[in-house]
């Protein structure tokens, strides 16, 4: 079955790489989409599994659209017209959902509602808003269209434990691709300052601990009640070694986190404190630490670029006494300018943006220079 996996923009790579790590399948990709094919359980397999995407999806249509309403909508018409809807929603309620990006002369409603015309006449079913046995799930990017079921039902990238937020909390997907940028390995040890709400310290511990980001959503995911699939066949968790340290100027940020991670349930595997930038070499070991993440603070109208400045080379500073030699360090920052003047005896080796939302982020990867 052709299947589809949609991710943030910049997620693209880490996507492929788990359809390869999970099911050992090849992928192709195009801006925030993955192609790959697979049988169904696969499918809920790697839905529940996946840590990096938004939404997974079994594939009815892939086709180029215009932004014009009426030539869109006989193009999806002429898409689905000879899907058999009546088998796959074998007498379920369903509901269309339509998530749209770029500039069009329509907007998402009026496409939902269309496709959802074509599968009530298709199927004889029923359309459910409130409680839906299936979700189907269009998804267009500029001009490419996507169509198909939605695995699970819902955006596997907002997870259930991210409910106490900061005025930086990082999207859950976003932040797992911090922590696999770093290439951590089993038993070492991860310092993830500024932390704020603790999406990079929980993904981390979730990461190395084997357990899904959707342990506790099991019930909600449609397609496995619609297939008869059980999803605790797919649970594996496991102990660590590895230590991850989690550490934040303001308390507030500390409570968020701690509060979080109990959520996660891995609270447990989390060493949390509030340390401000300048005393970390008091609170740790020197050249004790393999790899850090960090979420640096950035100019703006109330701190300008001479107060932010000592707090970028201080940061290098402290980096050059806790880290071990030639590890890595990635820093997620909306501007890079100042940062990039500041960092001394450190050299970038990898750079990327990748986008929440409507914001851009810059992902800069570096090691010490010698």
């Amino acid at each position: 079955m052709k299947c589809l996996a949609i991710t943030a923009e910049g997620l693209e790579q880490l996507a492929k790489q788990e359809i390869k790590e999970i099911l050992n399948k090849s992928s192709q990709s195009k801006k925030t989409a993955v192609f790959f094919e697979a049988e169904k359980k696969e499918l809920v397999e790697f839905a529940y599994k996946a840590r990096s995407v938004k939404r997974v999806l079994l594939t009815i249509a892939n086709i180029s659209i215009t932004a014009e309403k009426a030539r869109t909508i006989q193009l999806i018409n002429a898409a689905i017209k000879d899907y058999d809807f009546k088998t796959l929603l074998n007498s379920s309620s369903f509901k269309v959902e339509c998530k749209r990006f770029g500039t069009h002369q329509f907007n998402s409603l009026e496409i939902a509602g269309e496709i959802s015309k074509i599968i009530a006449e298709k199927s004889n079913a029923a359309i459910s808003l409130n409680a839906p046995e299936v979700i189907f799930h269009s998804y267009i990017y500029n001009n490419d269209l996507y169509f198909g079921l939605d695995i699970a039902g819902f955006n596997l990238s907002k997870r259930d434990y991210n409910i106490f937020h900061t005025q930086n909390s990082l999207n859950g997907a976003i932040a797992y691709s911090l922590v696999r940028d770093t290439n951590i390995k089993e038993g070492e040890t991860l310092l993830n300052h500024y932390a704020n709400s603790g999406a990079v310290s929980i993904e981390a511990a979730l990461f190395f601990t084997n357990k899904s980001v959707n342990f506790y959503k099991k019930d909600k995911f449609l397609a496995a009640k619609l297939w008869n699939i059980d999803l605790k066949q797919f649970d594996r968790t496991k102990a660590t070694k590895t230590k991850i340290i989690c550490y934040d100027r303001l308390m507030h940020n500390i409570t968020a986190l701690k509060k979080n991670a109990q959520i996660a349930g891995i609270n447990k595997e989390l060493s949390i404190g509030r340390v401000d930038t300048e005393w970390l070499d008091t609170k740790i070991d020197k050249k004790s630490v393999d790899k850090v993440i960090a979420a640096l603070p950035i100019p703006s109208k109330i701190i300008g670029e001479k107060d932010i400045a000592p707090v970028y080379k201080e940061f290098f500073y402290q980096l050059d006494f806790i880290l071990r030699k030639k590890h890595l360090v990635v820093i997620l920052i909306e501007k890079d300018e100042l940062l990039k003047r500041c960092m001394d005896k450190f050299e970038i080796i990898e750079e990327r943006k990748v986008m929440q939302g409507l914001r851009e982020y810059n992902v800069l990867i570096m090691k010490r220079k010698y």
